[in-house]
C-alpha cells in the first residue's frame, strides 16, 4: 500500500515538474518580447495550461475508476467485525472522495472560474 502511494506521488510530482519546466521554457523564449510576442507567450501559456489540465483530468478519472472498482470489491467482501478490512474500506472511500474533488476542481479551472 505504501509503495503504491509513493509511486502515485512520484508520478504526480513528475507531471507537475514537467508543467513548470514548460512554463519556464515559455518565459525564457519570450524573455525580452515586445507586445506581439507577449501576446503569443500568453496564448502559449494558456494552451499549455489547458493541455496540462486535460492530462491531469484523464489521469484523475482513470485513478478514480480504479479506486471505485477496488471500493466495490471491498464493499462486497467486507466482514463488519474485521477492523483491517474496515480501515481499508474507509481509506478507499476517502481516496475516491479526494479524486472526485480533484476532478471537480479541474473542471472548474477548465471553465475559467
Amino acid at each position: 500500500m505504501i509503495q503504491m502511494i509513493s509511486a502515485k506521488t512520484q508520478k504526480r510530482n513528475t507531471a507537475g515538474m514537467a508543467f513548470i519546466a514548460a512554463m519556464a521554457a515559455v518565459a525564457v523564449l519570450c524573455g525580452s518580447c515586445g507586445k506581439d510576442k507577449e501576446q503569443r507567450k500568453q496564448e502559449l501559456q494558456n494552451r499549455l495550461r489547458a493541455e496540462f489540465y486535460t492530462r491531469e483530468l484523464k489521469k484523475a478519472q482513470a485513478e478514480l475508476a480504479y479506486t471505485d472498482s477496488l471500493l466495490q470489491i471491498a464493499e462486497a467482501t467486507i466482514d463488519s467485525t474485521n477492523v483491517v478490512q474496515r480501515i481499508r474500506l474507509d481509506s478507499l472511500k476517502l481516496e475516491a472522495d479526494v479524486l472526485g474533488a480533484k476532478i471537480r476542481y479541474i473542471h472548474r479551472k477548465q471553465e475559467g472560474k
